[in-house]
């Protein structure tokens, strides 16, 4: 990969890092967490408990896929500091500009992470 490339993929990582950071900071800091306890003192049937129950657990969800993803984030920057930026995890071969481009925390090549997907404790 060019420098280029590289810093055009660094722009990338650190943009969407801090859009997923700011968007932590307001779901958490939104009160929007506690409206099963906003629902559940105001039920009246099972119903509308399970809504609420439903609600957390949605809010919960997409918290916890903002964290991973911030976590990748930041492993995909610690990489490029590194030097190991652009290479599979697993086989060491570089990973395509392409894939870096389509998805720049990208640990490991196309094949080895078909590899993963259906082995995933291999």
């Amino acid at each position: 990969m060019t420098k280029e490339q590289i810093q055009a993929l660094r722009s990338t990582l650190q943009q969407r890092l801090a859009e997923l950071r700011a968007s932590l900071d307001a779901e958490v800091a939104d009160e929007s967490h506690e409206h099963f306890r906003d629902i559940a003192g105001e039920v009246s049937d099972r119903g509308d408990e399970s809504l609420g129950a439903e609600m957390t657990e949605r809010e919960n969800a997409l918290i916890g896929h903002h964290v991973r993803e911030v976590r990748e984030l930041e492993a995909a920057l610690a990489r490029m500091a590194n030097g190991s930026y652009g290479r599979c995890s697993d086989c060491e071969a570089d990973i395509p500009y392409a894939r870096l481009a389509a998805y720049p925390a990208s640990l490991r090549c196309v094949g080895c992470e078909a590899a993963h997907e259906r082995h995933p404790a291999a």
